[in-house]
């Protein structure tokens, strides 16, 4: 049964048609929130990017999808692997593009968590916020209101400008500013969603 949903998934993505955009310069991490992983998944496709992945039952179902999008990942979340994803996540983020998810694997939506500033402060990289806007259905019952692209649906991609944290702030202060990369570039491109 799990074959034929990963097939499924793997084919609805492969429908979507993200418009054209210019990657951020490698190595960098960029940031997303966790409602958009789907379309994210698909618009980034064989583009040999790495992405963080959960070590949860979700994440294992969808790892073979990914692995079938040319994507690289790296399980772990903030409850499991938690340290070895850390230093898998600083060595990606030296030498590629590391996607990640800051208010996943279980939220709260839309809040940076620590762990990716701690891991891009270490690695020394430029962050970029990414936000999409496509036709999708939302799935009010999850935590995240996760996105399901609709197929065929056209993406609309958007990074912002280059953030590096400044060396005399604090950790507190660093998701702050990696927060306020990500609303901004919502209220940019006029995200309704975005507050």
């Amino acid at each position: 049964m799990r074959r034929i949903i990963q097939w499924g998934i793997e084919l609805w993505l492969k429908s979507l048609r993200p418009m054209p955009a210019k990657l951020p310069p490698k190595p960098c991490m960029i940031i997303a929130w966790h409602e958009d992983v789907l379309a994210g998944s698909a618009a980034f496709a064989k583009q040999n990017n790495t992405i963080l992945l959960s070590a949860s039952d979700d994440g294992s179902t969808y790892l073979p999808i990914l692995k079938k999008l040319g994507w690289k990942a790296i399980r772990g979340s903030s409850n499991r692997k938690s340290y070895s994803a850390l230093k898998q996540i600083i060595q990606a983020s030296k030498e590629d593009r590391m996607f990640v998810t800051v208010d996943g694997p279980k939220g709260p939506r839309r809040k940076v968590k620590q762990g990716a500033v701690v891991a891009a402060k270490l690695s020394d990289v430029p962050i970029y916020a990414l936000r999409m806007i496509y036709p999708a259905w939302i799935l009010h019952s999850t935590w995240d209101k996760m996105k399901i692209p609709k197929p065929w649906g056209r993406v609309q991609i958007f990074f912002s400008e280059a953030l590096r944290f400044n060396p005399k702030n604090n950790l507190e202060q660093n998701v702050a500013e990696a927060e306020n990369l990500i609303y901004k570039l919502g209220q940019q491109i006029k995200d309704r969603e975005c507050p």
